[in-house]
């Protein structure tokens, strides 16, 4: 870039942009000095410009052009601050002008910052109204007659109100006196029993406080907890919490109350049936067991009877084999009978005897048996009794308990009094002897002389 160049870009158009900016500047509002300050910026922008344009910028030092440049782009806006740049920016030309500008070319730059001034004045001056100023003047006028030369001019009145304010100043200042300075008759002044009574009362109001934000915490719990007890309202109807919640509880509490009590009644019932019926069924299954206790026996008493009387023909098998050669000697058949007779007589007591024990075992089974049938029956005669349609009730239950009194008589009865029919147990020893006893004369005789003969 050439120093023209340079001078043009740094220099001229700064300095232009800124005069463009100062004459768009509002200046309707400014007062008069302002307005002067703006007229002597205009002129000393003016004289900077055509003082500028008088210099050579081939003879210019490089500084000169940094400094001009930072001076026209600080400027903030405002007429105090043109006015303090203008005066920087002069300072720096009078610094090169004598050296850099010819002599027969500065009176051309002081007319044009004349013109520019005057121009200035001008403008302000043809803004001036005249007319409103000499209003004002006479205003002005008049109101310093009425300020000081009336009777009741304000002067007067300052005076009378300069009087009541001494009056209100005095009573304050005994007021002060009072309030801020100890009595003689009191150990502290009203201000200080003032404090001592605002320090009680902010002490109070804080303990109030405190005592208020907890009523209103403990309020807003007792809120939250009377919703969660009887629930939230809307549409004018409490819905939810736990009162409901307990309502429909007990509610189905009840319900399931009732429900037990059904099945507990019906479970009764049923219980009370089956216990009926295990009773009889026990009773039943007593007897049948005692019952089937007697079959063995039955059986071990029929095979005693059997192996009896097989031995009883096997000895006289034996006794016949050996006189079978002696049949013609009386004598010797006679004797050998009475030889085998102690075999005789043991095995025909052991028949005799298992025979009356299997007979009792028999009647006891049967009798048992007899029982068992009758246990079995009792809940079947019940229900047709119970289903009879008679006239009256009481003929139902006049022959359940009939039937009753029978079972209980037939359980009480001890199958063992059959036997007691037989007064004592005779032996077949006894037995026989009483039937050797019922034999005729003739009979009796001929064992007496078979028993001499021997």
């Amino acid at each position: 870039m050439t120093r023209v160049e340079q001078f043009d870009t740094n220099i001229k158009q700064p300095l232009l942009q800124m005069r463009s900016e100062v004459e768009n500047l509002n200046v309707d509002d400014l007062d008069a000095s302002q307005k002067l300050e703006f007229a002597r910026a205009k002129k000393v922008l003016a004289y900077i410009e055509n003082y500028t344009s008088l210099l050579d910028p081939d003879l210019l030092p490089q500084t000169f052009y940094t400094q001009i440049q930072s001076k026209t782009q600080s400027w903030n806006k405002t007429i105090p601050h043109l006015n303090q740049v203008l005066d920087e920016i002069l300072f720096y030309l009078a610094s090169y002008g004598s050296v850099y500008i010819p002599k027969n070319q500065v009176s051309s730059a002081i007319d044009e910052m004349i013109k520019a001034y005057s121009s200035a004045i001008k403008q302000f001056l043809q803004e001036v109204d005249f007319s409103k100023i000499k209003r004002d003047a006479k205003a002005i006028e008049n109101y310093g007659d009425k300020l000081l030369s009336a009777d009741d001019s304000i002067q007067s009145q300052i005076a009378s109100s300069q009087i009541q304010i001494q009056t209100w100043f005095n009573e304050i200042q005994k007021f002060n006196n009072a309030f801020f300075v100890k009595q003689d008759n009191k150990e502290t002044s009203i201000k200080a029993d003032i404090d001592f009574i605002q320090n009680d009362i902010n002490s109070t109001y804080k303990q109030l406080h405190d005592i208020v934000m907890n009523f209103t915490q403990k309020l807003t719990d007792l809120d939250e907890f009377y919703v969660k007890i009887f629930g939230t309202v809307e549409n004018n109807q409490r819905i939810g919490g736990l009162q409901q919640e307990i309502k429909d509880r007990q509610k189905q509490l009840d319900e399931y109350n009732e429900e037990q009590k059904t099945k507990f009644k019906s479970l009764k019932d049923e219980i009370e049936n089956l216990l009926k019926d295990a009773t009889n069924a026990s009773l039943a299954s007593s007897y049948e067991k005692s019952k089937e206790s007697y079959k063995w026996a039955i059986y071990g008493w029929n095979a005693i009877f059997i192996l009896s009387m097989l031995s009883i023909v096997g000895i006289a098998v034996w006794g016949f084999m050996e006189v079978s050669d002696k049949l013609s000697e009386p004598l010797a058949i006679l004797g050998a009978i009475l030889v085998r007779l102690p075999f005789y007589i043991p095995l025909a007591w052991l028949a005799i005897f298992s025979t009356q024990r299997r007979n009792e075992s028999k009647r006891l089974q049967e009798e048992y048996k007899h029982k068992e049938t009758l246990a079995r029956s009792f809940l079947g005669y019940k229900k047709q009794i119970d289903e009879i349609q008679s006239d009256s009730s009481q003929d139902n239950m006049n022959l359940a308990k009939r039937l009753i009194e029978n079972l209980v008589e037939m359980t009480s009865q001890n199958p063992n009094k059959a036997l007691d029919k037989v007064k004592k147990d005779n032996t077949p020893t006894t037995e026989l002897l009483e039937k050797l006893a019922k034999l005729p004369n003739e009979s009796k005789t001929l064992l007496r002389g078979f028993l001499s003969l021997k």
